[in-house]
């Protein structure tokens, strides 16, 4: 009978990790309702051969070819993109001439 309890509990162990890295994989698509006044666009775009470059930066870049010119009026730099990265950021969002406006959030982290 303890045996069985533990199996149980093992088990049940392992669909939570199962599911809680399952949502975990997912969680960018759905946004805090604390970023609701953003108005953010997600885009995602699946591929069998992704274009990676994961030699010359830190964090992997993604590369994806769009049809047409691509324009915002406002983009805006959420609040865990430590500084030298935002000056970076906004420093080469301003050169494309493809952004009006290139904010901070103003939403506190959790």
């Amino acid at each position: 009978m303890i045996s069985d309890m533990q199996d149980n509990r093992e088990r049940r162990n392992a669909v939570r990790r199962f599911v809680t890295d399952s949502v975990n994989e997912i969680s960018f698509l759905f946004k805090n309702p604390e970023y609701t006044m953003e108005k953010e666009i997600r885009a995602v775009k699946y591929s069998y051969e992704p274009n990676l470059d994961e030699k010359n930066f830190l964090v992997p870049r993604l590369y994806v070819e769009v049809d047409k010119n691509v324009f915002m009026n406002r983009v805006i730099i959420g609040p865990r993109v430590d500084k030298i990265l935002k000056e970076k950021l906004k420093y080469w969002l301003n050169t494309t001439n493809k952004v009006t406006n290139v904010e901070e959030s103003k939403c506190n982290y959790q």
